[in-house]
């Protein structure tokens, strides 16, 4: 096809500036969608470290309820044990007590 006047070359000039801008745009985008990938990976591995963590504390807190449940059952279990002791210790403090009542009024009778 031949162009009469460098008519040919102008317009060739034109379709090569309007093609630039729209190069441009997807040059930007593409770096604009790199970067937003970049920074979706680096949530989604926060999040996965974030998810890890959760887990670890989680069971880490399982362990350790665990483990105060069973420390409180067993000190309910020996201070249930320590009170029948001290009742065992009182009856054995008001038997020697009426003893020594016994005994004392029984001297008290022989001396009269």
């Amino acid at each position: 096809m031949q162009w009469k006047n460098g008519k040919c070359i102008t317009a060739l000039h034109k379709s090569d500036e309007g093609k630039r801008p729209t190069h441009r745009t997807a040059v930007v985008e593409r770096s604009e969608v790199s970067k937003s990938a970049v920074k979706l990976e680096a949530v989604a591995n926060q999040l996965a470290s974030l998810t890890s963590k959760y887990a670890r504390l989680m069971s880490e807190s399982d362990e350790t309820s665990k483990c105060m449940k069973s420390t409180t059952e067993t000190l309910k279990a020996e201070n249930a044990n320590l009170s029948l002791q001290l009742d065992d210790e009182k009856r054995k403090v008001d038997d020697l007590q009426f003893a020594v009542e016994e005994t004392g009024d029984e001297d008290t009778r022989t001396v009269c």
